[in-house]
């Protein structure tokens, strides 16, 4: 260690170092000393001291299980009845609500695809998007007892400012979260979260509540984020810029 430190020491002052065992490779500072330093190369080269204990792969294989958990899941997602309806009600929130969602993906919201959540056998949600560690939106399917059919149903939370003109209150509900205190609920059937966007009061309300859960810090639910929905959102968000694009 104490060698270790003069080393850094004198690095630092500007002293230009050569590592014995090193001596065959390129000269002085590398790149590559900001990765790995200088003593564990060196070490590195040491080849009999090398068994499995020197191998170091950080968490690179949980990354991989969690990409191919986050695959399989979006597989399932998409042969869903009303998969279109239900990435598009996610592109619109992320488009519309969350500021600068490619910068604060993952870190203060996220997006599940099938969850496990108070599913049933006749009611399971498709999708869920979360801002910290409350549910701004979800989205459900509802089977039908006599037909068997699935029926859309989306639930969007927003800030509990906002107050229904009288042909929106068949459709809003009070609720209330932990850490976000009292909401209202807006409950739609079918995956309509975009049209209702549009009605800048909602759009509001939705900015409001995400904002302010934003500030509080990251979120809780970073490991259950699924990068191929995601992935799928950010395209189709893509899509829409360049139609509008091609409007002009």
């Amino acid at each position: 260690m104490a060698e270790y430190q003069e080393i850094q020491r004198r690095r630092r002052s500007g002293i230009l170092l050569r590592n014995k065992t090193l001596l065959a490779q390129p000269l002085g500072d590398s790149p590559l000393d900001d990765l790995i330093d200088q003593q564990e190369q060196a070490a590195w080269l040491n080849v009999a001291a090398t068994d499995d204990e020197e191998i170091h792969i950080g968490d690179r294989a949980e990354v991989a299980r969690g990409r191919t958990l986050s695959n399989k899941k979006f597989a399932e997602l998409q042969q869903q009845p009303h998969f279109e309806e239900a990435l598009n009600s996610l592109a619109a929130y992320v488009a519309y609500v969350i500021p600068y969602p490619h910068l604060t993906e993952r870190k203060t919201w996220t997006v599940t695809a099938m969850p496990s959540t108070n599913r049933r056998p006749t009611d399971k949600r498709v999708a869920a998007l979360s801002v910290n560690n409350v549910e701004m939106m979800y989205l459900r399917l509802v089977r039908d007892y006599e037909s068997g059919e699935w029926t859309p149903v989306a639930t969007l939370n927003v800030a509990d400012t906002y107050q229904p003109p009288p042909y929106m209150r068949d459709f809003v509900y009070p609720g209330s979260y932990r850490s976000a205190g009292p909401v209202k609920a807006i409950i739609m059937e079918e995956f309509l979260i975009k049209d209702f966007l549009m009605d800048d009061a909602i759009l509001l309300a939705a900015r409001e509540l995400a904002l302010g859960q934003m500030r509080k810090g990251t979120t809780m639910f970073s490991k259950y984020h699924n990068d191929a929905l995601s992935d799928a959102i950010f395209e189709h968000i893509d899509q829409w810029i360049d139609e509008d694009k091609g409007l002009h």
